[in-house]
């Protein structure tokens, strides 16, 4: 029974609900996950992938602990941390013939197919604004909501995309070129929990985890 309370309070014997957005699902999030088994065997975790605007709410509504996202939030009723930043790259099927260049621009790129994101994401925003600097204006021949929806259609050779560093080295192939920025796009990634709740041990030892499992999967 001492055994039992004593894991209560380290969080070993918990469950703790978490919500992240797809780029920080392919990695981040797995290994602060089995980090934290490694330590707290009895542990247990709910994973959801979100949107960054689901994401927010459902921390907000009291459905998640713990969040983890890549966007530019800001909200009265959460605790938010930022932890790092992404850039976003170029991601573009080979036969384009971009690999010999070191980087490239949104005016390098302007006459290729490109494939869009909506700009109601922290991603699609960063995209537009880049863009719209360019003449004529880029006209997108298919939009997506998700940046691994956007590197699957650019496998499949529909065209080229701009999307977070993670989720584009996630799709690196033989047959897919990734390239730098000129300028740097980068989004902002962050930890989030409900201001309205206290923060378990599991939940600060999920955070802290998290921002120094992202920082070496960047390195």
């Amino acid at each position: 029974m001492q055994d039992f309370a004593s894991s209560l309070g380290d969080g070993s014997h918990s469950t703790l609900r978490v919500v992240c957005s797809p780029s920080m699902g392919l990695k981040v999030v797995p290994q602060v996950i089995s980090n934290l088994l490694r330590q707290m065997p009895s542990a247990r975790f709910e994973l959801e992938i979100l949107p960054s605007l689901a994401l927010v709410e459902a921390l907000v509504m009291g459905h998640a602990d713990v969040g983890v996202g890549a966007a530019s939030i800001d909200h009265p009723l959460l605790r938010i941390k930022r932890i790092g930043q992404m850039r976003m790259v170029c991601v573009a099927p080979r036969e384009y013939g971009l690999a010999s260049r070191k980087s490239v621009s949104a005016g390098d790129v302007c006459e290729l197919p490109f494939i869009a994101f909506d700009t109601h994401t922290t991603q699609g925003q960063l995209v537009a604004q880049a863009l719209s600097k360019v003449k004529p204006q880029i006209a997108p021949i298919v939009s997506v909501r998700f940046a691994r929806t956007a590197c699957s259609l650019v496998e499949a050779g529909v065209g080229f995309a701009f999307a977070d560093e993670l989720t584009a080295g996630s799709i690196a192939n033989e047959n897919v070129d990734l390239l730098p920025l000129t300028p740097a796009l980068r989004i902002p990634v962050f930890v989030a929990s409900p201001l309205h709740r206290p923060v378990s041990t599991l939940a600060e030892r999920f955070m802290a985890d998290a921002a120094v499992v992202f920082k070496a999967t960047l390195a």
